[in-house]
């Protein structure tokens, strides 16, 4: 959910339509979960392992829900050094009830009021979990989250 308006200009999100991924029902493959890799012998240049080409932007006004299904490749744009603000945003991750706490990586799921009645160090927990999961795709090493973070989880 953009907390401000959102464009190409100022880093909205791109999505790429499950029509031009042809792993999106294959989750779990290599080159799915890495859909863009270091490009050999190019500082910074990335390789795309889909179609660039059939991605869309996502422009919103601020306030939008914008969602799509969980296998979805997706990423921020790069907000422009002219744009008025860059994007802000809040994200969130849903999942059917049934869908099990494997499918967390062993963290049962929590109904809303479990939600509630978490204490801010519990809740401080998620989100440096949250964070440790995501380094898949971004440089963030272990030693980033105080394990104090975890000990409440």
């Amino acid at each position: 959910m953009p907390l401000c308006d959102v464009d190409v200009a100022n880093g909205c999100m791109h999505v790429l339509p499950k029509e031009f991924d042809a792993l999106h029902d294959q989750p779990a493959d290599e080159w799915h979960l890495a859909a863009a890799v270091p490009a050999p012998g190019r500082s910074g240049a990335l390789h795309m392992r889909f179609p660039l080409q059939g991605a869309r932007p996502l422009e919103a006004r601020a306030g939008a829900v914008l969602g799509w299904h969980g296998n979805t490749i997706h990423w921020g744009g790069r907000c422009a050094s002219d744009a008025a603000r860059p994007r802000a945003s809040i994200a969130a991750t849903f999942c059917r009830l049934d869908a099990g706490s494997s499918r967390l990586e062993g963290n049962a799921l929590l109904s809303r009021a479990a939600l509630r009645a978490l204490a801010l160090p519990q809740r401080l927990g998620l989100v440096a979990h949250s964070l440790l999961m995501h380094k898949r795709w971004y440089p963030l090493h272990d030693g980033l989250v105080p394990p104090e973070f975890f000990a409440a989880h």
